[in-house]
C-alpha cells in the first residue's frame, strides 16, 4: 500500500516543486492525473482502511510515507539544479 502512495505521491510533488523552485508550469493533463491517481489509490484501499478501523500508529504511518515521498522528490529538485549547474553525480 504505501509504495503505491508513493509511486502516484512522487508526480504531484515533483510537479509542485517544480512550480515552487523552477516556475515550470505542468500541465493540467499532468495534476489532473495525478490527482486521479491518489484519489483512486485511497479509494481501492478505503474497505480495508474502514474494516480494522484507523488507529493512530496508521495515521502517522500514512504520515511519515508522504513526508518520505515529499523528501523524495526534493533530492530530485537538488538532483536537477546540479545537473543543470554542470556538475555530474
Amino acid at each position: 500500500m504505501v509504495r503505491l502512495r508513493y509511486c502516484a505521491g512522487v508526480t504531484l510533488f515533483n510537479a509542485l516543486y517544480s512550480r515552487l523552485f523552477w516556475g515550470e508550469r505542468d500541465g493540467a493533463r499532468v495534476l489532473g492525473a495525478g490527482g486521479l491517481g491518489v484519489a483512486g489509490l485511497g479509494l481501492t484501499f478505503w474497505p480495508e482502511l474502514d474494516r480494522s478501523g484507523a488507529t493512530l500508529a496508521d495515521l502517522k504511518g500514512m504520515g511519515l510515507a508522504v513526508l518520505g515521498t515529499s523528501l523524495f522528490s526534493l533530492g530530485n529538485m537538488i538532483s536537477l539544479r546540479h545537473s543543470n549547474g554542470g556538475s555530474s553525480p
